[in-house]
């Protein structure tokens, strides 16, 4: 019965994909099987309508529905993927109910986006390592991922609940997955009701974007308890940066920027607390009209252990395969905003300097074309992803951990954690000069312009000439900054805000 269940889930969800957006389904499974060194050139097809697809990709919903819905049965089943996310767009959130203050937090309940062992990410690390601290205080806690998920993502697991280091997991798995909004909206909500009343949970807590925030916000509402929005990152600002520079400015102007950017601070606004990962942050919701009482930053941090790792870096670059020579890199998502191209550029003025790069994304094959066109492909590793319980020892190989972020609106005010656990190892970091790399390293780190590939080798190069007395003064400072950064202070003040609700 429960393979019956999944397959039937597993048709719906990719029917509906096929009918109304062919190519982006073709695009996720290439992605998916490059992922396993598997390489597939899978169909291109024509849209029913360029000119409704050119709307789209500039945030234009309204008028790319218009351009897709003349052009005939197609067009219309294009057109209806696009209905659907202004649905998303239109649907009010719920404000969440204030309890008093003698009300003890027993049982809380997140609800995710992804979720460990299907995803790998910060998102999922920083979730994991929340939730297994906050059990080890004493608050119950059990995560709820969305509907479909892992199916979503090709992931075809056969039971709805699996358990992580003492986390337990609910995936709401239902025998099919709706095409239209409002009837995957209502099956959602009452999922994810039924999974918290079973686990008679006090308080549901939620993560960016918005359509989290909507399904939380309306469950809450049925059980008549309060609900928290923690702002992980801002997912218009992270479109905004996919858009080529020339339409960039148009785009920040667009429909879906402008009514995503609303979604989210009416999500700020109806929450009973928000969380935020930074300062930066936090002074940015502010500014919009959120109280600054109701915000309490939860940075990105690491676990206590990681700052008493012990290591031969000789030892585990042999392990590794790697070479003995001077190593920059990186182990993140290799997505554009990264600047993973700027460091390429400025490796190619550097004599004798190899560069790693640990993960996958969407930009590898531009990056490993680039690497070939400034003939520095044999200085380049890609090793793609590796697994979270010995990723440390990636990092432990390197000389300096670079974070060459652009200069883009998402890469100034989103922290990320890869460069706190380079410090606690005692690894000199170089990042580009921006807001959220500033107050995520401490000021510890070494800085270039952004978008800057002669900033960003001279600043390899002043680390390669650095003495052993003013390398060992970095680490030192890095890791003294990292110590007051970690998963188990985060649950502390996550508790606090919990029973002041």
């Amino acid at each position: 019965m429960k393979i019956l269940k999944r397959l039937s889930l597993i048709a719906t969800v990719f029917s509906g994909q096929l009918i109304t957006d062919p190519n982006g389904l073709f695009k996720k499974i290439t992605e998916r099987l490059r992922t396993h060194s598997f390489s597939i050139n899978l169909p291109h097809i024509p849209s029913p309508s360029p000119e409704g697809e050119r709307l789209l990709k500039l945030g234009e919903l309204t008028a790319s529905v218009h351009e897709f819905e003349a052009q005939g049965i197609r067009g219309r089943w294009r057109a209806r993927q696009v209905k659907r996310q202004l649905e998303e767009l239109a649907t009010p959130i719920s404000s969440s109910v204030s309890l008093s203050d003698d009300r003890v937090v027993k049982n809380v309940v997140y609800f995710l986006t992804n979720s460990v062992p299907f995803t790998h990410s910060g998102y999922t690390e920083r979730s994991q390592k929340i939730l297994k601290v906050l059990q080890e205080i004493g608050i119950n806690v059990h995560a709820v991922t969305r509907l479909g998920y892992p199916v979503l993502i090709g992931r075809f697991s056969k039971i709805s609940n699996n358990s992580v280091e003492g986390v337990n997991y609910s995936h709401l798995l239902p025998w099919r997955y709706p095409w239209s909004w409002s009837k995957r909206f209502e099956l959602a909500v009452d999922m994810l009701v039924k999974e918290a009343s079973r686990v008679q949970a006090d308080i549901l807590h939620t993560t960016t974007d918005y359509k989290n925030a909507i399904i939380t916000s309306h469950a809450a509402r049925e059980m008549g308890i309060p609900w928290v929005y923690e702002t992980r990152g801002e997912l218009q600002k992270t479109w905004l940066s996919k858009i080529p520079e020339a339409l960039r400015e148009a785009a920040s102007q667009s429909e879906f920027y402008r009514k995503a950017s609303a979604k989210e601070l009416e999500a700020m606004g109806k929450a009973s607390a928000v969380i935020s990962l930074s300062e930066i942050s936090k002074a940015n919701f502010s500014s919009l009209g959120i109280p600054v009482e109701k915000i309490t930053v939860v940075p990105n941090a690491i676990a206590g252990s990681e700052l008493s790792i012990d290591f031969d870096k000789t030892k585990i670059r042999s392990e590794l395969g790697l070479p003995n020579e001077f190593i920059v890199g990186t182990v993140t998502s290799v997505v554009g905003y990264e600047g993973l191209d700027d460091l390429l550029r400025g490796l190619k003025v550097l004599d004798n300097v190899f560069c790693l790069i640990v993960g996958d994304g969407e930009a590898r094959p531009s990056l490993e074309i680039l690497a070939q066109e400034l003939k520095i492909q044999h200085r380049v590793i890609f090793v793609g992803k590796q697994p979270s319980e010995s990723i440390w020892r990636w990092y432990a190989a390197l000389d300096a951990f670079v974070v060459p972020r652009k200069d883009f609106e998402v890469c100034r005010t989103v922290t990320p954690i890869k460069s706190l656990r380079a410090q606690a190892l005692g690894v000199p970091v170089i990042a580009s000069d921006l807001p959220a790399l500033r107050e995520v390293t401490g000021n510890i780190a070494l800085y270039s312009v952004p978008e800057s590939a002669r900033s960003i080798a001279d600043t390899i190069d002043k680390v390669r000439n650095l003495s052993t007395h003013e390398l060992a003064k970095i680490r030192n400072k890095g890791r003294g900054w990292v110590q007051g950064r970690t998963w188990k202070e985060n649950a502390r003040q996550i508790g606090i805000l919990y029973r002041q609700l």
